[in-house]
């Protein structure tokens, strides 16, 4: 009896021994769950700090472009690059419409200038000038390009009959998921994106044979002028619309009124930038000037 009672004992002392070890086995399993949790809920703290301070300096960034804008400008210009230069009242030589890693607390900012009247008004572009700017992007002559043209033309105009390769209500209601034409005028550039043919690559272009292809969104706009302005646009613009840009040009061109700003902040220890697209109206009534915020878009991706 002795001995079966020493067995017994040993066997539930065994048991028990089994016990604590799964339980420090659990409890083990527990705590790296909650310091897994912790490092993870810390990452996501400073990767949502990171981020705000980025966006914190984008609008900085933003801000000195618009103190940039806010003078006497008689005329604009480009580079040999195509970047945006300010002739300020007095001034012969054009000033660079832009600033790249300006020093700010604990990151940088960058911004830079560009007009947007001289780019093609994508609500009257009519057919010739949408096939050249296609080109442009890199797409070629054929039924991809006409299905894009035929589209973008289905998209803005007010009827409901679509063109020999557009579409209308019918195919986009059969999407999934699906969404309504608008068969009006386009509000904002990024609206191409809902239009049949129009791929992300050709709205924001992108490398090809080690040259970058502009996407539609360099090219076009919502609020565009009927023409270019010829002295601030960009060379594919130029060739789309058959424009020649005035040489040698004894004056800079006169002022337009739809500025493009896009700013980005970068924050110290390797955060990751973030970046933000502004269209601002500037209006001159004598000496004095004001700026009306018409497009904002703070998630933007640039090129």
């Amino acid at each position: 009896m002795a001995g079966q009672r020493t067995r017994g004992a040993r066997a539930q002392a065994g048991i028990a021994l089994l016990l604590v070890v799964w339980l420090l086995a659990l409890l083990t399993v527990i705590a790296g769950e909650f310091m897994a949790s912790g490092r993870v809920k810390a990452a996501a703290e400073n990767n949502k700090s990171d981020d705000l301070r980025a966006l914190a300096l984008a609008l900085a960034g933003y801000r000195a472009a618009v103190a940039a804008l806010d003078g006497r400008i008689e005329g604009l210009e480009l580079d040999k690059e195509d970047r945006l230069l300010l002739r300020y009242s007095g001034s012969t030589d054009g000033v660079a419409a832009a600033a790249d890693d300006v020093p700010l607390g604990d990151g940088t900012y960058s911004w830079r200038i560009g007009d947007e009247d001289g780019l093609v008004n994508i609500n009257k572009a009519q057919r010739p000038v949408l096939e050249n700017l296609l080109r442009q992007c890199g797409m070629p002559l054929g039924a991809e390009r006409d299905t894009v043209i035929d589209s973008i033309l289905d998209w803005r105009d007010a009827n409901g009959d679509h063109r020999l390769n557009g579409a209308e209500e019918d195919y986009y209601r059969a999407l999934d998921p699906g969404y309504s034409c608008k068969d009006g005028p386009l509000d904002v550039v990024e609206e191409l994106l809902l239009v049949r043919g129009v791929t992300p690559r050709l709205f924001t272009g992108g490398e090809k044979d080690g040259k970058r292809e502009p996407g539609l969104r360099d090219l076009v706009s919502p609020r565009a002028p009927d023409q270019p302005n010829a002295w601030t646009a960009p060379q594919d613009v130029l060739e789309a619309c058959g424009l020649t840009r005035p040489v040698p040009p004894a004056r800079s061109g006169a002022p337009s009124r739809h500025f493009v700003i896009v700013a980005t902040g970068k924050p110290a220890g390797g955060g990751p930038p973030r970046s933000l697209r502004a269209v601002v109206l500037r209006e001159d009534a004598g000496d004095s000037r004001s700026f009306t915020l018409v497009y904002w878009n703070d998630t933007y991706v640039p090129e």
